[in-house]
């Protein structure tokens, strides 16, 4: 028989189910692989990613400072005995004191004042306190210990943690230590509060008390002001005395000083002569009778800026009579003291 004419060669059966075919080498693959990227595209990338961190530090910093602060409770007793301790050593029970060990080896004992605890701080509780001291050595009284503290929040912070403003080891604070009636606490200004501390000198029969203002500013225990409150000095021999003693050494200076301007500076024995003069020249005056006394009030805290202080006194001055009258005392916010007039500063 012969084959049927325009027949198909027989196709092998297929290994594929339904008879689909195997792709072969040369099938176009469905998706092109990608280019890889270059480095710009990789610089783009990182700066935009920058940016999206300082966009998200910028709204961490805007979202802080409208954060309401945390305001603080400070209890006194609490932190009264952990800054003691810090600062001075351990409580004695038994002398009723914290025993600071100072220059020199000596042990003061140290008792707090005074205390106060202004209600008015936007950021809770202000504690302030005094500390003073004198040696437990009853030979070494005179020296003194002064300790000025002041515990507050930290406004930089707004977390509630604290911080400390202190000058806690004064030793030119009077001979004798501060009691509580030695320390009055003022508002100095609306936003400021501040001690005047009376410190008491005592020599013999001779006393000089002064009135030093005192108050935390930029971040320390700074001195404002110093003016007298009471000074009494009366020679063992009387007030006349001493007086009779002052008019003979003023006649005396005022002979040395004529001879000396009237002596020839080429001569070497008048050099001799004026040397020992000059030595006579500066002689201490003898000391003059004082009995007098001042006091002070604060003005009214103003709107802005720092209360004056009014100063009222006087007496007898060195031997000379000085009438009462009233000096005030105003605040200059350039150099931060109260300006002091000569008649009292100089005393």
């Amino acid at each position: 028989m012969q084959d049927a004419p325009n027949s198909l060669p027989e196709q092998p059966a297929s290994d594929t189910p339904n008879g689909t075919a195997p792709a072969t080498e040369s099938s176009a693959p469905a998706t092109a692989a990608r280019a890889p990227r270059g480095w710009k595209q990789w610089v783009l990338y990182f700066f935009a990613g920058l940016g999206v961190l300082v966009l998200a530090l910028v709204v961490l910093a805007v979202v802080q400072s409208h954060k309401k602060p945390v305001k603080v409770s400070i209890d006194g007793d609490e932190m009264i005995n952990q800054v003691m301790l810090n600062t001075y050593g351990k409580y004695s029970q038994n002398q009723g004191g914290w025993l600071y060990v100072g220059p020199g080896n000596i042990t003061y004992l140290m008792q707090v004042v005074q205390r106060a605890k202004p209600t008015d701080s936007p950021l809770g509780d202000e504690l302030y306190f005094v500390a003073s001291g004198e040696p437990v050595d009853k030979e070494l009284r005179g020296l003194t210990m002064t300790g000025l503290f002041l515990v507050k929040a930290d406004a930089d912070a707004k977390d509630g943690s604290l911080v400390q403003i202190s000058s806690a080891f004064n030793t030119d604070y009077g001979n004798r230590a501060l009691r509580a009636e030695d320390v009055k606490f003022e508002a100095l200004s609306q936003s400021a509060w501040g001690w005047v501390l009376k410190t008491h000198t005592v020599e013999g029969r001779d006393q000089s008390i002064y009135n030093l203002v005192l108050a935390p500013l930029d971040d320390n225990i700074q001195q404002l002001a110093r003016f007298p409150a009471q000074l009494l000095v009366k020679p063992e021999l009387g007030c006349a005395h001493a007086e009779q003693a002052y008019r003979e050494f003023l006649a005396r200076q005022t002979r040395l000083e004529q001879g000396v301007a009237a002596a020839s500076p080429a001569s070497a024995a008048s050099d001799s002569a004026d040397s020992e003069e000059t030595d006579t020249l500066e002689e201490e005056p003898p000391t003059r009778c004082s009995d007098a006394q001042w006091s002070y009030r604060t003005e009214a805290v103003p709107a802005e800026g720092f209360v004056s202080i009014l100063v009222t006194g006087g007496g007898m001055v060195e031997g000379e009579a000085r009438a009462k009258k009233t000096v005030k005392l105003v605040f200059d916010h350039n150099k931060k003291v109260y300006l002091v007039p000569d008649e009292l500063s100089g005393l």
